[in-house]
C-alpha cells in the first residue's frame, strides 16, 4: 500500500508543479542559446544566413510507419511522384510499383491490408534458431554452431525476461486498480449522501488512512479536471485509464515477444528469405498509426509560416512517405528496399527513425 500510495504522491505534486509554470513556446527548440530556451537557432538562421538566398525543392524520404498526407500542416509539402496516374492501376512511370503517388509501403498487402503490431527482432531470432538449440548440448556444437548458439542464448534470455517483465507490470497494475478502488469505496462510505464535489471531498477528514488520503487526493484532481458527477464514474474512468496502460504490456506478450506471431505470411505475403525480392507491398503511405511518421514529417516540412501548427526545419522540401516501421521492430528486408526506393525515385536526404538490438541476418 505504501510503494502504491507513494508513487501516486510524487506524481500529483510533480503535475501540480508543472502546470504551475509559466507555458512553454510551441517552437521553443528553435529559439537561441541565452534568450530564455537553448534551441537550435533557426530562426535566426532564417532571418540572417538564409535571407533572400535562394532555394532548390530537396526530396526527403520519410522511412517510418507512414505520414498522414491529408494532415492540414503537411499535405501542402508531400511528394507526388510525377511519373504516376493516380489510382489508374498501372505501373505508369515502370518503376515496378503500382500508383505509387506519395511514396510506398513495404509492410502492406496485396490485399490493402497492413502490418501494425509485429514482432521484436530477438522474438524471431528465438524463433528462428528454437527448433535447432532448444536441447543442445554446447559442448557437442562445432564452432559455426557454437556462434550461433550463442545469439540463440542472448535471443532467448532476452525474450524470458521481456515476457516475465510484461506479466510483473501486469500484476502491479492489478494491484493498484485494487487498492485504488478499495479506496475509492472508502471515499464513497466518507462522503454518504453528500454530492461529488471538490467542496465536499476537502472537508472529508481522512486522519491517519492512507488508504482515504490517496483517494482524496486523486478525487480532488480528477475533479478539476472532468465533469464527474459521483464515486462509480471516477472508479469507471481509472479503470479505463489503467486499461490503456495495460495494452503496451499486453501488447508485448501478444505481439513483441510472441515466438509463434508472425503477420508477414497472412499480410504481406512475400517470400522473406528473398532478399533480391523488391516488388512487394501496397501504396497505402499512411497506414494503420502515422503517428509517429507523420511527427517526423513535421519536424522536418510542417509547411512554414501558415500560422498552423508549427514550422518545419526546410522551407522548400516534398517529403516522400515510405513505410517500413510497424508497432514493433522493423525488418532488415523492407528496410532494404525502403532506401533503394526512395534514391531510385528522387530523394536527396533520406530520415529513418528506428533501430533495434538484434539482427537475423546480414544478408540485405
Amino acid at each position: 500500500m505504501n510503494r502504491f500510495f507513494n508513487v501516486l504522491v510524487v506524481f500529483f505534486v510533480g503535475f501540480t508543479i508543472l502546470s504551475a509554470q509559466t507555458p512553454t513556446p510551441n517552437d521553443w527548440y528553435y529559439g537561441n542559446p541565452g534568450e530564455g530556451y537553448n534551441g537550435i537557432s533557426m530562426q535566426k538562421a532564417y532571418q540572417e544566413f538564409l535571407k533572400d538566398k535562394k532555394t532548390k525543392t530537396v526530396i526527403v524520404a520519410i522511412i517510418d510507419s507512414g505520414i498522414d498526407i491529408e494532415h492540414e500542416d503537411l499535405a501542402a509539402n508531400i511528394w507526388v511522384n510525377p511519373g504516376e496516374i493516380p489510382n489508374n492501376g498501372i505501373d505508369d512511370d515502370k518503376n515496378g510499383y503500382i500508383d505509387d503517388i506519395h511514396g510506398w509501403n513495404f509492410i502492406g498487402g496485396p490485399n490493402g491490408k497492413n502490418v501494425g503490431p509485429d514482432s521484436y527482432e530477438a522474438t524471431r531470432v528465438y524463433g528462428s534458431l528454437k527448433y535447432k538449440y532448444d536441447k543442445a548440448i554446447p559442448s557437442n556444437l562445432n564452432k559455426k554452431d557454437k556462434a550461433e548458439y550463442e545469439t540463440y542464448v542472448r535471443a532467448k534470455e532476452t525474450v524470458d525476461k521481456e515476457i516475465e517483465k510484461a506479466k510483473g507490470s501486469l500484476q502491479k497494475l492489478d494491484n493498484v486498480e485494487m487498492k485504488v478502488m478499495a479506496a475509492f469505496d472508502a471515499l464513497a462510505i466518507a462522503l454518504g449522501d453528500n454530492s461529488f464535489t471538490s467542496e465536499n471531498v476537502n472537508t472529508i477528514e481522512t486522519g491517519d488512512s492512507q488508504e482515504l488520503t490517496m483517494a482524496k487526493t486523486l478525487a480532488l484532481q480528477y475533479l478539476t479536471d472532468s465533469e464527474l458527477k459521483d464515486v462509480p464514474q471516477l472508479k469507471a474512468k481509472i479503470k479505463d485509464e489503467l486499461n490503456e496502460d495495460r495494452k503496451n504490456y499486453q501488447n508485448k506478450l501478444d505481439f513483441a515477444y510472441n515466438v509463434d506471431f508472425d503477420p508477414r505470411k497472412t499480410i504481406v505475403k512475400d517470400n522473406y528469405n528473398d532478399p533480391t525480392e523488391k516488388y512487394y507491398g501496397n501504396n497505402d503511405v499512411e497506414g494503420p498509426d502515422p503517428l509517429h511518421g507523420t511527427h517526423v514529417g513535421g519536424i522536418v516540412g510542417a509547411v512554414r509560416n501558415n500560422e498552423i501548427g508549427m514550422d518545419g526545419v526546410a522551407s522548400n522540401v516534398k517529403l516522400m512517405s515510405v513505410r517500413a516501421v510497424p508497432d514493433g521492430d522493423e525488418r532488415d528486408k523492407d528496410v532494404a528496399n525502403a532506401i533503394r526506393y526512395a534514391v531510385d525515385n528522387g530523394a536527396s536526404v533520406i530520415n529513418m527513425s528506428f533501430g533495434k538490438a538484434s539482427a537475423l541476418t546480414n544478408t540485405w
